[in-house]
């Protein structure tokens, strides 16, 4: 094709898509209710790409490799109905150190903040100051 017939072609292509906006709107929603599955399953791959650096296969052996369970409490669920394990990693290198529950992972996180004080207070407890 020739540039200007590219120009035309997309031309073509616009002004169809502004005459039947509504019905190609309609036909996309139907074809993600039909096929949500596997674009969640996408986004979820897409994410852990992304944030941990690891594919979603990856998350599914570190989960075999784990026996479904959380590294820490060894619960085997996550916390609500179908909420995938939180992927536990060092914030400064990045590393991904294992699958958590949530509960975990939230106090895992409140704990690397706030160690020190924390140890702070238990040796001031422990030596009758407060």
């Amino acid at each position: 094709m020739t540039p200007q017939q590219k120009r035309m072609a997309r031309g073509r292509h616009e002004a169809y898509r502004q005459r039947h906006a509504e019905r190609l709107k309609a036909q996309k929603r139907a074809h993600y209710a039909a096929n949500k599955d596997k674009y969640l399953t996408l986004e979820r791959d897409r994410q852990y790409r992304l944030r941990y650096g690891i594919t979603l296969a990856d998350y599914d052996r570190m989960l075999a490799e784990q026996g479904g369970k959380c590294l820490i409490c060894e619960r085997g669920k996550s916390g609500s109905k179908n909420q995938a394990f939180a992927v536990d990693h060092d914030h400064k290198t990045g590393a991904v150190r294992g699958l958590l529950c949530i509960k975990c992972n939230s106090a895992l996180g409140w704990y690397e903040v706030h160690s020190a004080a924390a140890a702070k207070y238990l040796r001031s407890v422990a030596d009758g100051e407060t």
